[in-house]
């Protein structure tokens, strides 16, 4: 049970920094074009929109990650030992952060409606998960 705690915080570190890492390369690929942009017009759409796709996809991919381990911590939780539920809940804590950060991010990079309201729900569900740890 333990094992599980541990390798889904690795897990969640790991995905944090690739989510950074990636969140400061699109930025500083979009300042390049923003740059180029103002030299010349040689910028084309398909790589401008590959590039915003990019800075869509990787804050995406975190809330997706978060938000399965929400769930699985959740369902795992009334099996869970009472030595480790501590180590179980913070998890989850930490999870339900990352994935609120990661959805202010995919909010900056303009997503359609549908999947802004798909997200939206999934935050909700993850408040109630959230705030059924607290009682």
């Amino acid at each position: 049970m333990l094992q599980l705690s541990l390798i889904l915080r690795r897990s969640c570190r790991r995905r944090l920094f690739i989510h950074w890492f990636w969140h400061s390369e699109m930025r500083r690929h979009l300042l390049l074009l923003n740059e180029r942009g103002k030299k010349d017009n040689d910028i084309s759409r398909t790589e401008v929109e590959l590039i915003k796709k990019q800075a869509l996809d990787v804050p995406l991919e975190l809330f997706n990650h978060s938000y399965k381990n929400i769930v699985i911590l959740d369902e795992f939780l009334p099996k869970c030992s009472k030595n480790i539920i501590s180590d179980a809940k913070v998890s989850i804590h930490l999870l339900c952060g990352s994935a609120r950060a990661a959805f202010q991010t995919v909010l900056v990079n303009k997503p359609s409606v549908e999947l802004t309201k798909d997200l939206q729900a999934k935050l909700k569900q993850i408040e109630k998960i959230e705030s059924g740890l607290i009682q």
